[in-house]
C-alpha cells in the first residue's frame, strides 16, 4: 500500500479519450484456436460428462442409452416429491437467497466504502482501506469458526443470516476492489466540476460517479453471486438442518448417495451460474462486464 497508494492510475478525466485496439494480424487465429481448445477441455467436456452421468440411475462407467432417465433431477430439484432429498432441494432455495441478498448488500457496502476511500482524505480513510482487505487473508473455514463462536448464543445462529454475514465478511473485498479499480481511473476533477456547478455530493454520486462505476458494480455483483452460489468452506461449518446450501448438498450427496445424484445437483448448480451470467450480460450490456 505504501508503494501503490501514492501512484496515479487516472485514465478517465474531463478530456476525451479513446481506447486503443491491438491488431494481432494473422496471430489472431492462433489465439482464437488456443482459447477455443482451452474452453473445450476445461469447460465443455466436464459439463458434458456431468450431464451424461446425471442421466443414469447407476453409473457403471459406460453410457447405456436404454437406461437414460431424469429421476435424479426429480429427486434433487422437486421438493414436493416424497423421495426428494431435502439437503439438495433446500440447498437450491437457500443458495439463491444468499447469493441475491448477499451480493446486493455487499456491493452497496462496497460502493460506500470505495467512495469514502478514494474521495476523502485522512488517516482513518487509509485505515479503512487496509481493513477492507483484511478478510482476504483468512481461510474461509477459520473465519467461519470465528463467526460461529461469536454468534452461537445469538438469534441469528442456525439461520441464513449467520451464513450471509460470514459470506459478506469473507468475500466483500472482491466486490470492493472491483469498484476501486474503476474509481482509481476516474479523475476527481469530474466530481469537482459537478460540485462547482452547484450539485450536491449525492447528486454527483448518482448522476456522475455511479454511471461510470456501472461496469465495476455489475462485474462485482456477478462475481459475488457466483462465489456465494458455490461457496463450501464457510457453509460446511455454519449450516444446520434447513439452512443447507447448494455446495453442502453436493457434499452430502458425494458422501452418502451415488454419483448420478451428485452429478444432477452439480448440473443444476452449473445451469444456475450460466443463467445468471447470461441474464446480466443481457441486462447490463457486454461493455458492463469488461471491468
Amino acid at each position: 500500500q505504501r508503494y501503490i497508494a501514492p501512484r496515479s492510475f487516472t485514465t478517465v478525466t474531463g478530456k476525451g479519450f479513446r481506447p486503443n485496439v491491438l491488431d494481432l494480424g494473422p496471430w489472431k487465429w492462433v489465439a482464437f484456436a488456443y482459447n477455443l481448445a482451452f474452453i473445450a477441455v476445461a469447460v465443455v467436456l466436464p459439463i458434458i460428462c456431468l450431464l451424461i452421468v446425471s442421466l443414469h440411475p447407476v453409473w457403471t462407467g459406460k453410457v447405456v442409452v436404454a437406461d437414460l432417465t431424469t429421476i435424479n433431477y426429480a429427486k434433487t430439484l422437486l421438493w414436493w416429491r416424497p423421495d426428494a432429498i431435502s439437503a439438495a432441494t433446500n440447498g437450491i432455495i437457500n443458495s439463491l437467497i444468499l447469493s441475491f441478498g448477499g451480493a446486493s448488500i455487499a456491493m452497496v457496502m462496497a460502493l460506500v466504502i470505495s467512495y469514502m476511500i478514494h474521495r476523502t482524505k485522512g488517516f482513518g480513510v487509509r485505515m479503512l482501506d487496509f481493513l477492507s482487505v483484511v478478510p482476504i487473508g483468512f481461510p474461509g473455514i477459520v473465519l467461519a469458526m470465528g463467526v460461529l463462536v461469536t454468534y452461537i448464543q445469538t438469534p441469528i445462529y442456525a439461520t441464513l443470516w449467520i451464513l450471509m454475514l460470514a459470506y459478506i465478511t469473507r468475500f466483500f473485498p472482491y466486490g470492493q476492489r472491483n469498484i476501486s479499480s474503476i474509481m482509481l481511473a476516474i479523475s476527481e476533477e469530474l466530481d469537482q466540476s459537478s460540485r462547482m456547478a452547484g450539485a450536491s455530493w449525492f447528486t454527483t454520486l448518482r448522476r456522475i460517479t455511479i454511471p461510470l462505476l456501472k461496469p465495476g458494480l455489475f462485474a462485482g455483483w456477478i462475481l459475488l453471486f457466483i462465489i456465494f452460489l458455490r461457496e463450501l468452506s464457510i457453509s460446511i461449518i455454519l449450516f444446520t438442518t434447513g439452512t443447507e446450501t447448494l455446495s453442502v448438498g453436493v457434499y452430502y450427496l458425494t458422501n452418502f448417495e451415488n454419483e448420478p445424484l451428485t452429478a444432477a445437483l452439480s448440473m443444476a448448480q452449473t445451469v444456475l451460474l450460466l443463467i445468471a451470467i447470461y441474464a446480466f450480460r443481457r441486462f447490463a450490456g457486454r461493455e458492463a462486464l469488461t471491468a
